[in-house]
Protein backbone atom coordinates (compact mmCIF):
# COMPACT_ATOMS: atom_id res chain seq x y z
CA UNK A 1 0.00 0.00 0.00
CA UNK A 2 1.25 3.48 -0.84
CA UNK A 3 1.37 5.56 2.35
CA UNK A 4 1.61 9.32 2.78
CA UNK A 5 3.62 10.13 5.91
CA UNK A 6 3.90 13.70 7.20
CA UNK A 7 6.85 14.24 9.57
CA UNK A 8 6.12 15.84 12.92
CA UNK A 9 8.02 16.65 16.09
CA UNK A 10 6.87 17.81 19.52
CA UNK A 11 8.98 19.15 22.38
CA UNK A 12 9.42 21.86 24.99
CA UNK A 13 12.44 23.94 25.93
CA UNK A 14 13.77 25.75 28.99
CA UNK A 15 10.87 28.19 29.18
CA UNK A 16 8.15 27.10 26.73
CA UNK A 17 5.77 24.20 27.29
CA UNK A 18 5.05 21.36 24.87
CA UNK A 19 4.29 22.43 21.32
CA UNK A 20 4.60 21.12 17.76
CA UNK A 21 7.92 22.08 16.16
CA UNK A 22 7.15 20.62 12.76
CA UNK A 23 3.69 19.42 11.72
CA UNK A 24 1.70 18.29 8.67
CA UNK A 25 0.74 21.22 6.47
CA UNK A 26 -2.94 20.15 6.35
CA UNK A 27 -3.17 20.19 10.15
CA UNK A 28 -1.52 23.62 10.40
CA UNK A 29 -3.91 24.99 7.77
CA UNK A 30 -6.87 23.57 9.71
CA UNK A 31 -5.52 24.92 13.02
CA UNK A 32 -5.25 21.40 14.45
CA UNK A 33 -1.50 20.91 14.78
CA UNK A 34 -1.66 21.23 18.60
CA UNK A 35 -3.55 17.92 18.60
CA UNK A 36 -0.14 16.30 18.08
CA UNK A 37 0.86 17.52 21.55
CA UNK A 38 -2.31 16.15 23.14
CA UNK A 39 -2.18 12.81 21.34
CA UNK A 40 1.47 12.10 22.18
CA UNK A 41 1.32 13.25 25.81
CA UNK A 42 2.34 10.81 28.52
CA UNK A 43 5.36 9.24 30.13
CA UNK A 44 8.66 9.56 28.27
CA UNK A 45 10.84 8.17 26.80
CA UNK A 46 8.67 5.96 24.58
CA UNK A 47 9.45 3.13 22.23
CA UNK A 48 7.60 3.08 18.92
CA UNK A 49 3.90 3.82 19.41
CA UNK A 50 1.06 3.68 16.89
CA UNK A 51 -2.29 5.26 17.63
CA UNK A 52 -5.20 6.50 15.58
CA UNK A 53 -6.75 9.94 15.75
CA UNK A 54 -9.61 11.57 13.86
CA UNK A 55 -9.46 15.25 12.93
CA UNK A 56 -12.39 17.68 13.04
CA UNK A 57 -13.40 16.77 9.48
CA UNK A 58 -13.69 13.08 10.49
CA UNK A 59 -10.55 12.22 8.57
CA UNK A 60 -8.69 9.32 10.21
CA UNK A 61 -4.94 9.57 10.85
CA UNK A 62 -2.36 7.15 12.14
CA UNK A 63 0.30 8.66 14.40
CA UNK A 64 3.49 6.59 14.58
CA UNK A 65 6.13 8.04 16.90
CA UNK A 66 8.70 7.56 19.63
CA UNK A 67 10.34 9.89 22.12
CA UNK A 68 14.00 10.26 23.00
CA UNK A 69 15.88 12.23 25.65
CA UNK A 70 16.87 15.66 24.36
CA UNK A 71 20.60 15.73 25.06
CA UNK A 72 23.12 18.52 24.86
CA UNK A 73 24.38 16.99 21.61
CA UNK A 74 21.22 18.34 19.95
CA UNK A 75 22.26 21.94 20.58
CA UNK A 76 26.06 21.70 20.50
CA UNK A 77 28.78 19.46 19.21
CA UNK A 78 29.70 18.15 22.65
CA UNK A 79 27.90 16.65 25.59
CA UNK A 80 25.50 13.81 26.21
CA UNK A 81 23.79 15.16 29.33
CA UNK A 82 20.02 15.37 29.12
CA UNK A 83 18.69 18.89 28.82
CA UNK A 84 16.35 20.23 31.48
CA UNK A 85 13.90 23.10 31.74
CA UNK A 86 14.18 25.99 34.21
CA UNK A 87 12.63 23.81 36.93
CA UNK A 88 15.10 20.98 36.40
CA UNK A 89 12.66 18.65 34.65
CA UNK A 90 14.17 16.45 31.89
CA UNK A 91 13.28 17.33 28.31
CA UNK A 92 12.29 14.85 25.61
CA UNK A 93 11.84 15.09 21.86
CA UNK A 94 8.90 13.31 20.22
CA UNK A 95 9.53 12.36 16.59
CA UNK A 96 7.02 10.73 14.29
CA UNK A 97 4.87 10.65 11.20
CA UNK A 98 1.17 11.34 10.72
CA UNK A 99 -0.42 9.21 8.01
CA UNK A 100 -3.91 10.10 6.73
CA UNK A 101 -6.32 7.27 5.89
CA UNK A 102 -4.10 4.62 7.52
CA UNK A 103 -5.16 2.39 10.40
CA UNK A 104 -1.90 0.57 11.14
CA UNK A 105 1.59 -0.08 9.81
CA UNK A 106 3.85 -3.09 10.27
CA UNK A 107 6.40 -2.34 12.98
CA UNK A 108 9.31 -2.38 10.53
CA UNK A 109 7.59 0.01 8.13
CA UNK A 110 6.60 2.39 10.92
CA UNK A 111 10.15 2.44 12.31
CA UNK A 112 11.58 3.10 8.85
CA UNK A 113 9.35 6.16 8.44
CA UNK A 114 9.93 7.50 11.96
CA UNK A 115 13.71 7.14 11.64
CA UNK A 116 13.62 9.44 8.60
CA UNK A 117 12.27 12.28 10.76
CA UNK A 118 15.20 12.53 13.19
CA UNK A 119 17.49 14.86 11.25
CA UNK A 120 14.75 17.37 10.52
CA UNK A 121 13.39 17.16 14.07
CA UNK A 122 16.87 17.67 15.55
CA UNK A 123 17.54 20.69 13.32
CA UNK A 124 14.26 22.30 14.35
CA UNK A 125 14.86 21.53 18.02
CA UNK A 126 18.24 23.26 17.86
CA UNK A 127 16.52 26.38 16.55
CA UNK A 128 13.67 26.05 19.06
CA UNK A 129 15.97 25.72 22.09
CA UNK A 130 16.56 29.47 22.28
CA UNK A 131 12.98 30.42 21.41
CA UNK A 132 10.91 32.38 23.94
CA UNK A 133 8.04 33.33 21.62
CA UNK A 134 4.78 31.74 22.79
CA UNK A 135 3.23 32.40 19.37
CA UNK A 136 6.02 30.86 17.28
CA UNK A 137 4.30 28.67 14.66
CA UNK A 138 5.17 25.11 13.78
CA UNK A 139 7.03 24.55 10.53
CA UNK A 140 4.83 22.89 7.89
CA UNK A 141 5.88 19.53 6.46
CA UNK A 142 4.88 17.86 3.22
CA UNK A 143 4.13 14.18 2.88
CA UNK A 144 6.77 11.56 2.26
CA UNK A 145 5.46 8.76 0.05
CA UNK A 146 6.43 5.17 0.70
CA UNK A 147 5.25 1.77 -0.41
CA UNK A 148 4.63 -0.15 2.83
CA UNK A 149 3.72 -3.81 2.56
CA UNK A 150 0.90 -4.91 4.90
CA UNK A 151 -0.13 -1.36 5.78
CA UNK A 152 -3.81 -1.35 6.76
CA UNK A 153 -6.03 1.42 5.37
CA UNK A 154 -8.51 3.20 7.61
CA UNK A 155 -12.23 2.96 7.05
CA UNK A 156 -12.89 6.64 6.35
CA UNK A 157 -16.19 8.52 6.34
CA UNK A 158 -16.94 7.73 2.68
CA UNK A 159 -16.36 4.04 3.21
CA UNK A 160 -18.54 4.05 6.33
CA UNK A 161 -21.30 5.85 4.42
CA UNK A 162 -21.09 3.33 1.60
CA UNK A 163 -21.21 0.42 4.05
CA UNK A 164 -24.19 1.96 5.80
CA UNK A 165 -26.00 2.52 2.50
CA UNK A 166 -25.28 -1.06 1.46
CA UNK A 167 -26.70 -2.32 4.76
CA UNK A 168 -29.87 -0.27 4.34
CA UNK A 169 -30.29 -1.49 0.77
CA UNK A 170 -29.79 -5.11 1.84
CA UNK A 171 -32.35 -4.73 4.63
CA UNK A 172 -34.88 -3.19 2.25
CA UNK A 173 -34.34 -6.01 -0.23
CA UNK A 174 -34.86 -8.63 2.48
CA UNK A 175 -38.10 -6.96 3.59
CA UNK A 176 -39.33 -6.97 -0.01
CA UNK A 177 -38.56 -10.67 -0.42
CA UNK A 178 -40.32 -11.60 2.83
CA UNK A 179 -43.36 -9.49 1.92
CA UNK A 180 -43.53 -11.20 -1.48
CA UNK A 181 -43.32 -14.67 0.08
CA UNK A 182 -46.01 -13.84 2.64
CA UNK A 183 -48.28 -12.44 -0.06
CA UNK A 184 -47.97 -15.68 -2.01
CA UNK A 185 -48.66 -17.74 1.10
CA UNK A 186 -51.78 -15.73 1.87
CA UNK A 187 -52.98 -16.05 -1.69
CA UNK A 188 -52.55 -19.82 -1.50
CA UNK A 189 -54.58 -20.00 1.72
CA UNK A 190 -51.62 -20.62 4.05
CA UNK A 191 -51.81 -18.64 7.29
CA UNK A 192 -48.68 -16.83 8.44
CA UNK A 193 -48.70 -16.56 12.25
CA UNK A 194 -45.20 -15.22 13.01
CA UNK A 195 -45.11 -11.47 13.51
CA UNK A 196 -41.99 -9.77 12.21
CA UNK A 197 -40.65 -6.41 13.32
CA UNK A 198 -38.03 -4.50 11.33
Amino acid sequence: MKVQAYPFAVARNRTLDWRPLIAPAPLITAGQDFALVLETAGQHPLDLVQRTWTDSSSRPWLLAYHSVPATRALISADGTDQLTDRFGRPIFLVEGVACPQVRSLPAGGAKQLVDQVHTRAADKFREFWECEDEEAPAQATQALEAEIKDAEPALGPLWRSAASAAGIAASATLRSIVALVEARLYSSGTKVVEERTW
